[in-house]
């Protein structure tokens, strides 16, 4: 199918994208996103993670066993999400604990939730960094 190429590419998304997607590919419907979203969450083919945020399971996977990377999801917060402090440490390899807990620093912060055991948060950029204009 068409939206196969789009989830091979986005294995965690954001409803913006496929909307930029169908629009690219002039399937874009006052309700076509919104039937899409619905007829592969039935399927099992993508997972809610939160409003906004979706992820693709594989054919033939299990949704609610199948491990999603926490690190893309916490890069997907926002658009311009960085990841940072202990969890660009573990990303990097260079953490000497494991922690359930993932942050990424955008513009606006983003409230805190949990997905499947796991914390997710956006914090804003520390202030000393934004007056410098090193975004």
């Amino acid at each position: 199918m068409v939206y196969d190429v789009f989830f091979r590419k986005h294995p965690i998304f954001t409803s913006r994208e496929l909307a930029e997607y169908l629009l690219s590919h002039r399937k874009a419907g006052p309700r076509t996103q919104e039937s899409i979203l619905s007829y592969y969450r039935k399927t099992g083919r993508i997972i809610n993670i939160r409003n906004g945020l979706y992820a693709v399971i594989p054919p033939g996977a299990d949704p609610k066993m199948y491990e999603i990377d926490p690190f893309l999801i916490t890069s997907k917060l926002a658009p311009d999400a960085v990841l940072s402090y202990h969890t660009a440490l573990e990303f990097y390899g260079r953490a000497y604990s494991v922690q359930e807990a993932f942050t990424c620093s955008c513009f606006r912060p983003r409230c805190p939730f949990v997905f499947r055991s796991r914390t997710f948060r956006g914090v804003t950029f520390p202030k000393a960094l934004c007056r410098t204009r090193r975004d």
